[in-house]
């Protein structure tokens, strides 16, 4: 019998108009839509990625971001193993505002039995940037993000790049889990990464559940 391939839920969050859904889409079937509308509930998709050789696979939840639809978001932190924190690079409010998304996620997730990744996404890199990159990585630093990344929904730079860094980092964490058999989350000594990307596309779709 084959063995079971690694599997990790990812979860993304931010405010409306970040562009979560065209992200979702760029990574659901590559395809960009330049109307999209504010997501109401919850979509999920699968993509596979190959880490050292060994097939990853990311299964991304897609959350409305409205203040309102907040709850709805709650029950999918269950079992989250990395949150997507996205932040308009145009638009530096949107990177001010992942601060309470990063207490929610602390909130929901302080009993799980293993640390969620948390990872600042900057999205629209092919649009003038007004958020510095030094203010990503001290938001990153003061609430323990380890990633922080720029991709693009509407082109797709980047998108490969940050799904390889995701990926890689889940799965080294799993196989350290594994070979230490740890009872309680270990606390990884690791400073921001920051990569350079463009942005990814924007379209709205359906998907099915993973």
């Amino acid at each position: 019998m084959a063995a079971k391939k690694p599997t990790f839920k990812l979860v993304l969050l931010g405010e409306v108009g970040v562009g979560k859904t065209s992200l979702f889409l760029r990574l659901k079937d590559g395809t960009f839509l330049e109307d999209s509308h504010a997501s109401i509930g919850v979509d999920c998709c699968e993509t596979a990625v190959s880490v050292e050789g060994e097939e990853v696979r990311l299964c991304v939840w897609d959350t409305a971001g409205v203040e309102r639809f907040r709850t709805l978001t709650q029950g999918y932190y269950r079992h989250a193993d990395a949150v997507l924190l996205v932040y308009s690079l145009p638009d530096s409010a949107t990177l001010r505002m992942l601060t309470s998304w990063v207490r929610e996620v602390n909130d929901r997730t302080v009993m799980s039995n293993t640390p969620v990744l948390k990872i600042i996404v900057g999205n629209k890199s092919d649009l003038e940037h007004r958020t510095s990159e030094q203010a990503a990585a001290e938001l990153a630093a003061a609430f323990g993000c380890e990633l922080v990344l720029q991709v693009s929904a509407r082109t797709g730079e980047g998108m490969k790049e940050a799904l390889q860094v995701i990926a890689g980092k889940l799965l080294a964490r799993s196989r350290e889990r594994k070979r230490s058999h740890l009872t309680s989350p270990a606390s990884d000594d690791v400073s921001p990464l920051t990569l350079h990307r463009r942005d990814t596309t924007e379209r709205r779709q359906t998907s099915r559940c993973c």
